[in-house]
């Protein structure tokens, strides 16, 4: 009778093979971020503890304005761009890739102000971040309204605020 998977592993290794798996699972391989599918179920958690208890909620959606395949030298893009959320963000916040080229960040406990102060401080780099040519950015900024709203109405009104500050030039903040 052959052994089972589980059963090959060495019983003191298997925590080591589920939290590799845990982690191939719900994080992006290039980017380190959660999975938008893992996003979702995390913001949809968020939503119905907003839905319960009350509070503030929001939403950007930021995306590096030059595309990816006209980059040759350095990190990709939306690499670079993970960097630079994972060391503006608390650890109470979610990012998680959204589509080939943008990452969504959720932000319990944060309405308009301080979600658009955030994307300001997305949107300008760090003095010595910035290996290879500069990383131009935009933000669109989607805030909760109430138990009627779904994450799929918040990305939708974040990508309007992004189309808005792209329209401007880039490297700005656009609220939806």
């Amino acid at each position: 009778m052959a052994e089972s998977p589980s059963e090959s592993i060495p019983l003191l290794e298997r925590p080591v093979v589920q939290s590799l798996l845990l982690q191939a699972a719900t994080h992006d391989r290039e980017t380190g971020c959660l999975t938008a599918a893992y996003l979702a179920q995390r913001a949809a958690e968020e939503i119905l503890r907003r839905q319960r208890y009350g509070g503030r909620l929001s939403l950007l959606l930021v995306a590096p304005d030059e595309p990816a395949e006209r980059v040759t030298d350095g990190p990709a893009p939306l690499v670079r761009l993970a960097a630079r959320l994972r060391a503006r963000l608390r650890a109470t916040d979610l990012v998680g890739r959204w589509g080939e080229e943008e990452l969504v960040v959720l932000l319990p406990a944060t309405g308009l102000a301080g979600a658009t102060r955030l994307g300001r401080r997305i949107v300008a780099p760090a003095p010595g971040e910035e290996s290879g040519p500069p990383l131009l950015v935009s933000v669109g900024v989607a805030t909760w309204l109430g138990a009627a709203e779904t994450l799929g109405l918040l990305v939708e009104r974040a990508r309007r605020g992004l189309a808005e500050a792209r329209a401007r030039g880039g490297g700005r903040v656009g609220v939806g």
